[in-house]
């Protein structure tokens, strides 16, 4: 029953925001029910079984560039519709940021594995190591014969504050550093480490450093208070339990140099924090609360875009204002007919559920 509409169970057991509990109606009563949890034990405890192959019933077939939650999510839908899938993935591994973002210790690979060993055992192709070029690439495709073609390439490039010392030795983004440690790169921080961000990936990305074995890790984030940081609750804490330090209400006024190297932060406390529709923070800083946090590693999580090399400035293929992939809001399609969008490079970065809904959404319009 599970798997009728979800084709990640296992993964949405472990890592999903669960809204679905947001809006039980049983929390009216107590709590919600515990639908991750729940979902997350009946995949752990029913044994694997391989799924019959769908052979393609439809003449033709698509092409899903992205083997994320959304790429995976469409073609899930689409070979059960009866069209021939075929998924391109530019890394070595399937799962975009499930496998490079999150970290293993709150998705086991075993188990994101189970999930996609399920999707290609029902026909869907995936081809790693095979990167798509926006341009000549799309035309190759659509001349091959595919139907349609979904871009569903996450949001994997980090975002930097306009600040002073952002390009000294020992800072870094959040997704690199993420993607570095989940796939067994050599990956080195100093001693005390500074996490910029109040979301889940700062969350990742400071119980990763606890692991490769900071002496002190810390967190400063512009949320005037943990309750107000966008992390799970569960995360925070677990954070807190291994020993990483918060500062809520802190924003950066430069990365302090020392013969080119990270010696730590210049920080302001702030006051009245807003985010805007796009997700843009507006705020107050308080005069007289400047102090300096010590740090040799500073890694920045507050944002994420899609890597859009390629797309042509002048194509039928165009980028929103926010960095995004443009495209019409109900059937998803891009301006160039038979290419379509979802996850988080058209909708910004989100979660594994929404990005599955959208995936899921596009395959019905495709």
């Amino acid at each position: 029953i599970i798997k009728e509409n979800s084709l990640l169970p296992a993964v949405c057991g472990r890592v999903c925001l669960h809204p679905c509990e947001t809006a039980c109606r049983r929390k009216d009563v107590e709590e919600p029910i515990a639908i991750m949890a729940l979902k997350g034990f009946v995949t752990d405890n029913v044994p694997y079984e391989a799924p019959a192959k769908i052979e393609q019933s439809q003449d033709q077939k698509v092409a899903i560039i992205g083997s994320g939650p959304a790429g995976l999510a469409a073609a899930y839908d689409l070979i059960r519709m009866g069209y021939g899938v075929t998924v391109f993935e530019a890394l070595s591994v399937a799962g975009g940021m499930m496998v490079v973002g999150v970290p293993e210790h709150r998705l086991p690979r075993e188990v994101l594995k189970r999930d996609i060993d399920y999707i290609q055992a029902l026909g869907v192709e995936i081809k790693t190591d095979s990167p798509v070029d926006l341009g000549k690439g799309l035309d190759d495709m659509l001349g091959e014969g595919y139907g349609a073609v979904l871009l569903s390439l996450g949001a994997h490039r980090g975002q930097k504050p306009s600040i002073p010392g952002t390009n000294l030795e020992g800072t870094m983004v959040g997704t690199t550093f993420m993607k570095d440690v989940n796939l067994g790169n050599e990956t080195a921080v100093g001693k005390r480490v500074l996490i910029v961000g109040g979301g889940n990936v700062a969350m990742d990305c400071a119980r990763a450093a606890v692991r490769l074995g900071a002496e002190e890790v810390q967190i400063a984030c512009l949320e005037c208070s943990k309750e107000d940081m966008l992390a799970e609750t569960s995360d925070i804490e677990q954070a807190e339990e291994e020993g990483v330090l918060f500062h809520p209400g802190l924003s950066l006024k430069r990365v302090l140099d020392a013969g080119g190297k990270v010696a730590g932060a210049e920080c302001v406390e702030v006051a009245n924090l807003e985010f805007d529709r796009d997700g843009r923070p507006t705020f107050d800083e308080l005069i007289g609360t400047e102090r300096t946090v010590d740090a040799d590693t500073i890694i920045f999580a507050i944002g994420q875009a899609p890597d859009l090399t390629g797309l042509s400035a002048d194509g039928d293929i165009e980028s929103s204002m926010r960095g995004t992939l443009a495209a019409d809001p109900e059937v998803m399609m891009t301006g160039r007919r038979g290419v379509f969008t979802a996850g988080d490079c058209f909708t910004g970065a989100t979660t594994i559920i929404d990005a599955i809904s959208s995936g899921q959404k596009a395959a019905f319009y495709m």
